[in-house]
Parts: structure tokens; sequence; C-alpha cells
């Protein structure tokens, strides 16, 4: 009998948490909670975790602290794609789009950049973008850029 209340109380848990991001935000409610990401999945689980979620995370955190590439961060590049003669790693986020720097193969410099909207991501990149974003969210280190 124990073991089913607490499975039940866990279950009306997950819910309330995944009814409040769905309301707020997930940028409002981790600032409302004063709860870290991992301490959401493990009550929540991370089937709520949609792409539109980590977008708009991602620019209500930018819009919030300001916008901000890997080297204000100390963090390396993303890797986006590259062709036989390109490579294009994501370094800069801004509150609608990530800029990509393209980068010649043969003698490693920077050829051009554009923009790609946090939608048009495919999901690996998106993922790790996102996983950027919090983490360096929660170290606090966007407070000061």
């Amino acid at each position: 009998m124990k073991k089913l209340i607490k499975k039940i109380l866990k279950e009306e848990v997950n819910q309330k948490i995944i009814q409040q991001i769905d309301s707020v935000g997930l940028f409002n409610f981790m600032k409302l909670s004063n709860m870290k990401f991992k301490q959401i999945v493990l009550l929540a689980g991370e089937d709520w975790l949609t792409n539109k979620i980590m977008c708009d995370f991602i620019k209500e955190t930018i819009k919030n602290t300001n916008y901000f590439s890997v080297y204000d961060i100390n963090y390396p590049p993303i890797f986006y794609n590259e062709t036989e003669d390109e490579y294009r790693e994501i370094s800069y986020f801004g509150e609608t789009r990530v800029m990509l720097d393209v980068f010649d193969k043969d003698n490693d410099t920077i050829v051009g950049e554009f923009g790609v909207s946090y939608e048009a991501l495919n999901d690996r990149i998106l993922l790790k973008v996102f996983l950027l974003v919090m983490d360096a969210f929660e170290k606090g280190l966007l407070d000061n850029i």
C-alpha cells in the first residue's frame, strides 16, 4: 500500500511540474522554483522536454541575460557540419538564432558566417545548444556578460 501511495504522489508531483513548465516556461519555472535542470528531470522525467521547450528556454535565457559567444564563457564551439572545403561551428547565441562561423579547411581561417534559427537546428544539435546554454545559465556564467 505504501508503494502505491508513493507512486501516486510521485505521478502527481510529475504532472504539477509539467503543468507549471507548460504554463510559465522552463526558464521562469527554474527561477521561481530555484530547481536545477537535473532535479526537474529526476522528478518529472524527460518526456516533457520538447524542441519547443528547449527553443523557448534558450530564447528566454538570452533575452534575460544577453547574447553571448562560447568564447565569453570559455566553452568550445559546437560542430555544425562540413563540406569538402569548409567546416562550420556554432560560436554565438542570439535571442532568435545561433551564428555559425565558416572555416576554410585548407588554411583554417574564417571565410564567413551565417545565422540559423533555433527551430531550424536538427534535434541533435538543438540538444547540444540547449545543454550548453543550460549549463552556462546554471553556473551563472551569463550573469556578467
